[in-house]
């Protein structure tokens, strides 16, 4: 059997998809160019009558899906087998994930614009569900931004442009059912910390990026370089992780080695440059998270709890 090659793709602005072999870098190639600037790049994976196919999927900035065989990356100028027309120039495709649910294995979900969509392995659009909403509350000025990221297990998770609030929607009846504020829970970190006005908060908690730990927590990532946990039974916060960074850019899970599962958490730092102020080089930061880390919390606070709750015995015994 031949040995399996790995290839590494590229999105550019100018809409040209350019491929690398992992191995070896000096082989590259692109492949046929996309109708506009590429917004995001997903791998999935299906299986056909008991065969697994993978695929290479390509957002556009002009709302279309390209569907490539990832057979075919390998082949200069390789075209899509299959493009969905989805949304248009003002309407991006910024988002892909597969949905984290087991009844709906294979199900894959989107962004674009305000639309949320769903597809399977026929690659025909099976649910199309419009998040713009007309309610009359102080989140409205947000609720026609366009769809940056989306997890997806029981329910979906949507997060919008310059947002801080998560939209939870149900699938079934297409409709809104909660508003997580991550304003809200880094007011209550941020204010014990420096008096932060609500409008630094709100800015500093749009949310950037989602990742969907299975049956355990949503990791949030947000403009200010903040973390929050949040669990999936209860919808609370279980942890919030303050100015990790300058700025979270994309959230992702990962198999390494012998570390098993892992959070991979890429974001920015501004780094001053010597003798200049105002000039400030941003600078990659990449880091790697124990996906136990939700559960760690969680024992901690119960063992806290029954800790307290023992003190309080003995100081009332002692009293006695």
């Amino acid at each position: 059997a031949a040995e399996k090659e790995s290839w590494v793709v590229c999105g550019t602005q100018s809409g040209a998809l350019l491929v690398i072999n992992a191995e070896d870098e000096t082989r590259r190639h692109t492949l046929d160019k996309m109708t506009d600037s590429v917004t995001c790049l997903y791998c999935n994976s299906f299986a056909k009558q008991s065969k697994q196919s993978h695929f290479l999927l390509v957002g556009t900035a002009d709302g279309n899906l390209m569907i490539f065989e990832d057979k075919t990356i390998k082949c200069k100028g390789a075209a899509p087998l299959k493009t969905l027309h989805i949304g248009d120039v003002s309407t991006p495709l910024m988002c892909l994930s597969e949905s984290m649910n087991s009844s709906e294995r294979h199900i894959t979900w989107g962004g674009c614009g305000t639309k949320i969509f769903s597809f399977s392995n026929d690659f025909t659009i099976q649910k199309l569900i419009e998040t713009r909403t007309n309610q009359l509350f102080s989140y409205s000025a947000f609720s026609d931004s366009n769809i940056i990221a989306v997890a997806v297990d029981t329910a979906l998770y949507i997060a919008k442009k310059n947002s801080p609030v998560v939209e939870v929607w149900d699938k079934k009846t297409e409709k809104l059912c909660e508003l997580i504020d991550c304003v809200h829970f880094l007011k209550e970190v941020m204010v014990k910390i420096n008096k932060d006005s609500k409008h630094k908060l709100s800015y500093s908690g749009r949310v950037k990026a989602l990742c969907l730990q299975k049956n355990t927590a949503l990791w949030i990532g947000t403009g200010g370089g903040h973390i929050l946990l949040l669990d999936l039974s209860t919808r609370r916060v279980i942890r919030t992780i303050h100015n990790f960074c300058d700025s979270v850019r994309a959230m992702a899970t990962a198999q390494l080695g012998s570390l098993k599962n892992v959070m991979l958490v890429l974001g920015y730092k501004r780094k001053s440059t010597e003798g200049t102020q105002e000039q400030k080089e941003i600078q990659s930061c990449l880091s790697i998270w124990d996906l136990n880390l939700p559960h760690e919390v969680q024992n901690l606070e119960k063992h806290i709890e029954v800790r307290t709750e023992l003190a309080d015995k003995m100081r009332k015994t002692s009293v006695e």
